[in-house]
């Protein structure tokens, strides 16, 4: 959890310093879409291979796949800063390195691209929250995530155990799910972008509006009869494929989201201002089992978890506030490190 999350706020910050504001949602699309087909291929690993081979082994196929893509990065990524730091330095007129130091030159740990302690301001966390439209997004993030939570912790066990599937069919509902996923962020991703670069201000509009329908297939998925929503042979009906297949609209909002971050702060914030993100996201998918386990005792399964998924409208309206604040912070910030031919 340590190293694959702490990638993620270093990952978007570096898009963002790559590619220009014309282009980011597209890129943030491609890294929430690698996401989505990871989470739907490990939701099929696990139903398909646990049962049969033990807990253990999905663990083990995962783990194949992580290992490789950190010999990737490791060999052929490379930081912009590191590269522009040291043209930067490559083209100073004074050669001797100790000269340039004591004559008052760029530092030269600077310029070949480290960073010195007395560079790191955790005063940044502060700041970010100045910019009106980070405020909101963290703040949609928290009420957005507890659906997330129910849907992959509970889920799958709420039709096995409460609608009568087997276990491995109902892991293909979630598993239909992820795919949708897919589909809705790659469509939604590309529909954000052509909104974004012709009218700032719609942009908050479109995935208020997919926030606020994502509830409504899962409220019936687990409001409806069971023989709406399993077969006789104990298999997801299509009816319920069709209703897994409808939430997905809920991932319109991740490549969005993370677009408009991008396009709100400065390069030298961005890794600061994806941390927070992803501590308010991670804080509310790990609230959320929580308060659903609460919740159950109190009102029982079906209305938990239907409670649960209504927090999407709660996101939804954060969302649309970002509608006022999105076009003056996006003309203060979002400027790409390296330059770019923008569209």
């Amino acid at each position: 959890g340590i190293a694959i999350w702490g990638s993620f706020p270093i990952l978007f910050s570096l898009s963002a310093d790559l590619f220009p504001a014309s282009q980011r949602t597209f890129v943030a699309t491609s890294i929430s879409a690698a996401t989505n087909v990871g989470a739907a291929v490990g939701g099929m690993l696990s139903g398909l291979l646990g049962p049969k081979y033990g807990w253990r082994v999905p663990f083990r196929f995962v783990g194949i796949p992580a290992l490789i893509c950190s010999i990737l990065v490791r060999v052929l990524l490379e930081d912009p800063r590191t590269v522009k730091l040291r043209k930067k330095a490559m083209e100073d007129a004074s050669s001797n390195r100790a000269f340039a130091a004591w004559g008052g030159s760029q530092d030269v740990a600077a310029a070949s691209g480290y960073v010195r302690l007395d560079e790191l301001d955790f005063l940044k966390f502060r700041k970010i929250l100045d910019v009106r439209t980070n405020m909101l997004i963290f703040a949609q993030a928290l009420p957005g995530c507890i659906p997330i939570s129910c849907i992959t912790t509970f889920l799958a066990d709420y039709l096995a155990v409460e609608q009568g599937m087997m276990v491995q069919a109902s892991t293909a509902v979630t598993a239909v799910f992820g795919v949708s996923c897919l589909c809705f962020a790659v469509t939604g991703g590309m529909i954000g972008q052509e909104i974004y670069n012709k009218k700032k201000d719609n942009l908050p509009l479109l995935i208020g509006t997919t926030s606020c329908l994502a509830p409504l297939p899962f409220i019936m998925l687990v409001n409806s009869p069971q023989s709406a929503v399993t077969s006789a042979l104990q298999r997801p009906t299509v009816f319920a494929l069709f209703l897994a297949l409808c939430g997905g609209c809920a991932a319109t909002t991740g490549p969005n989201v993370r677009a408009i971050m991008m396009n709100v702060n400065d390069s030298e914030v961005r890794g600061t201002v994806f941390s927070a993100f992803t501590l308010f996201d991670d804080l509310g998918k790990g609230m959320g089992p929580s308060l659903i386990v609460a919740m159950t005792a109190i009102f029982g399964r079906r209305m938990a978890y239907t409670l649960a998924f209504c927090f999407w409208w709660m996101s939804g309206a954060i969302l649309f506030m970002v509608r006022k604040s999105l076009p003056a912070d996006a003309a203060k910030s979002g400027g790409s490190l390296l330059p770019m031919k923008h569209k």
